[in-house]
């Protein structure tokens, strides 16, 4: 039809206006004449359509498209809204394992502080130089050749990994890992996280040393440990390697292949170093107290809070949420091994050793680091408590023959996870042997004097005077 206006000036506005009154219609602006519109009669249209529905056969056919067609778009739709899901997944399980790597690392601060805390003034120095020293050596040889010998696949593979060394990562690539290959992390972040396993390893190792080691021993030892020797036992319980493979044993987080075997190294050199000197004086076991308990305790504390990334980040996934079962596990336990050694070493000693507290706490996340993702939450507790005795009363059983080390006792912290060789040492046999460590006295005094004793440098130099 055609509309006809009383103002000719309205022409713009006529066909936005048409469509009013009605929200967000246009308003005619600055016109007060009332808008009126007159309507013919439409002509008729000289074109002819045809009716597509006339014929049955063709209805039937537009039917049989049509439903074709809404058949397959949801399926598309799902198809998209999957994909979008699955990235979404690899992205928060990347998130998760990244962080919680974070977290592990972030117990080296916990280290040093505990074992400045632990050990005396004159020592924090070298203590701190240690700690980053150590991080920065194990990380450039498990990059090397420890990640691969740890994880990857090949050679030899029931007993080490013989593939991925140098290893190169892109956004989102992947390497030959067959036994985190279920993780759908990204292999940077898995290599990530195993590091810094590795670097809490070596961190044991220094605690039972300190105040005796020279400087240059951390970095000796810290290339071989990182690159073959925790590698090779982390093969076997996380690599995929014959004890997990054949024999189906089991750590889900690492208290043998973190714990024990940093535990193990670190008393090894305690039997070749010996007690440190005023330690035994005529057979007598002297204290040697740390020079700042509060630092120690924030120690603990750090490595409490780190330990919520080792255990519930061992899960490598995020989105099946069992980190969160595993954190409330891990800290049940710490919290039941606290107690009881509180209340071992009061029955005991009748005193508070705060010290010691702080022992049953770590020895309790040690204890509960290999079952976490399989326990109940009271059983935590049982597994915490036992431990957090244990702890207690090994210290001052071993205390009588070893200086265990300033460092909150890691030794004997280790073994409450795990049975180790500590309960097998024989007693020494005089005095001098307890002083000078039960086979200190077999060692070449060039090797003791780069262990760093006073009297066996003296002692190399006058051989080599004499030779």
């Amino acid at each position: 039809g055609t509309v006809r206006l009383t103002q000719e000036a309205t022409f713009d506005f006529v066909i936005p206006a048409r469509f009013g009154p009605g929200p967000g219609s246009p308003r005619l602006r600055g016109i007060t004449a009332v808008l009126t519109r007159e309507e013919t009669a439409l002509p008729k249209s000289p074109y002819r359509f045809a009716n597509p529905f006339h014929n049955a056969r063709t209805a039937l056919w537009l039917g049989l498209l049509t439903v074709a067609v809404a058949a397959v778009l949801p399926v598309t739709a799902l198809a998209d809204d999957t994909s979008a899901a699955q990235a979404a997944g690899v992205g928060a399980d990347t998130v998760w394992v990244v962080v919680a790597a974070c977290f592990v690392m972030f117990m080296q601060a916990g280290f040093a502080m505990l074992e400045v805390g632990f050990s005396r003034m004159k020592n924090v120095g070298t203590v701190v130089a240690k700690v980053v020293t150590n991080l920065s050596v194990s990380s450039l040889a498990y990059w090397a050749v420890g990640f691969g010998f740890a994880f990857g696949a090949g050679s030899i593979f029931a007993f080490i990994g013989g593939s991925g060394f140098f290893p190169t990562f892109s956004p989102g690539s992947q390497l030959d890992l067959p036994a985190i290959n279920f993780s759908t992390s990204p292999a940077s972040a898995k290599w990530f996280f195993e590091f810094v396993f590795c670097a809490v390893s070596l961190a044991i190792v220094w605690g039972t040393m300190i105040e005796r080691t020279k400087f240059i021993v951390y970095i000796l030892f810290g290339i071989p440990f990182a690159a073959f020797i925790y590698p090779l036992i982390s093969h076997q319980l996380f690599g995929g390697g014959f004890l997990q493979a054949t024999l189906g044993s089991q750590d889900f987080a690492g208290s043998t292949v973190v714990h024990l075997t940093g535990a193990t190294a670190g008393f090894a050199g305690l039997l070749l170093l010996g007690p440190r000197i005023g330690k035994y004086e005529k057979g007598r076991s002297n204290a040697i107290p740390g020079h700042n308990m509060p630092l120690a305790q924030l120690g603990v504390l750090i490595l409490w809070f780190g330990w919520f990334g080792f255990n519930p980040g061992s899960t490598l996934n995020a989105t099946n949420l069992h980190f969160a079962d595993v954190a409330v596990v891990t800290n049940l336990a710490a919290a039941g091994g606290a107690v009881a050694a509180l209340m071992t070493i009061y029955a005991i000693t009748k005193t508070m050793d705060v010290g010691m507290i702080g022992n049953g706490a770590i020895a309790a996340l040690v204890a509960i680091t290999a079952p976490s993702g399989y326990v109940e939450p009271w059983a935590a507790i049982v597994i915490g408590a036992v431990a957090g005795v244990i702890v207690v009363v090994g210290v001052l059983a071993l205390d009588k023959y070893l200086d265990d080390g300033p460092c909150a006792r890691q030794v004997q912290r280790r073994r409450a996870g795990r049975p180790l060789l500590h309960r097998q040492l024989p007693p020494a046999r005089s005095a001098g042997d307890r002083r000078r460590g039960l086979v200190h006295h077999r060692l070449r005094p060039e090797l003791r004097a780069l262990l760093g004793h006073q009297e066996d440098r003296r002692a190399a130099g006058q051989r080599r005077r004499g030779d």
